[in-house]
């Protein structure tokens, strides 16, 4: 893999299960080449992305939107 120019933002799930590491953010920083910004959503790594959770996910990454 190649480094990013920017900074990554990573989107924590608060939910774990027995399938996804529990701290998967140390294999993203070393790829990102102005930092790596950690934002903790609710629901698990499929859920966060379904109502309701992808409403707060969305709303937390306008954020980082110009």
């Amino acid at each position: 893999m190649r480094i990013y120019p920017g900074k990554i933002i990573f989107f924590h799930a608060q939910e774990k299960d027995a399938y996804n590491a529990t701290n998967p953010e140390p294999a993203w920083i070393d790829l990102a080449a102005d930092g790596l910004d950690v934002i903790e959503v609710p629901g698990n790594h499929i859920t966060m992305n379904l109502p309701p959770h992808v409403q707060t996910l969305a709303e937390r990454l306008k954020a980082y939107l110009p």
